[in-house]
């Protein structure tokens, strides 16, 4: 029989939270057999930046099961944004160059931003029925306008976002 791999991500505050999952992983572990279950505190890499090592376990792993809450880099921005304007965002927030285009991947799959058709529709994951590499594609085909990304309107009030999509527009 195959193992199969998950590592699972959740937010230390409230300490419950990690208390709880902690708990319901060693009886998971006692009786899944074929499964190895990882918990990022196990990660053992206190006091450094985590998005690193988290993201390389997200790629490592079967399954993936966290909040990592990435949607919170967006936090007053526009509606839209551009490549540079999210690079930005990400070295504000701590992210390092080389897990840019993981992140930006991670947030297109799980549906938080697009790509910009125009300026009144945007392509998400969710209309390319979850298939990636169409997403992107498609996303390419807007390089005239310099890859703007929209972020979905689901987000928009939780973020406070601003009508301001001239802002981040590439010229």
């Amino acid at each position: 029989m195959a193992t199969s791999t998950k590592f699972i991500a959740f937010p230390n505050v409230p300490p419950e939270i990690g208390a709880t999952i902690a708990t319901a992983t060693e009886q998971l572990r006692k009786y899944a057999q074929g499964t190895q279950i990882m918990l990022w505190p196990e990660l053992d890499i206190a006091g450094h930046f985590l998005a690193h090592e988290i993201l390389g376990q997200i790629d490592n792993h079967d399954c993936f099961v966290g909040d990592t809450d990435v949607r919170y880099l967006f936090i007053g921005s526009s509606k839209t944004i551009d490549y540079e304007g999210l690079v930005i965002r990400f070295i504000d927030h701590g992210v390092i160059e080389e897990d840019w285009s993981r992140l930006i991947d991670v947030l297109l799959w799980y549906g938080i931003i697009g790509y910009a058709k125009d300026a009144d529709e945007s392509i998400y994951i969710h209309d390319t029925s979850y298939n990636l590499k169409l997403l992107k594609g498609l996303g390419s085909q807007f390089k005239t306008r310099g890859k703007l990304f929209s972020i979905n309107p689901a987000f928009w009030a939780g973020l406070q976002l601003s009508d301001d999509a001239q802002s981040t527009l590439l010229h």
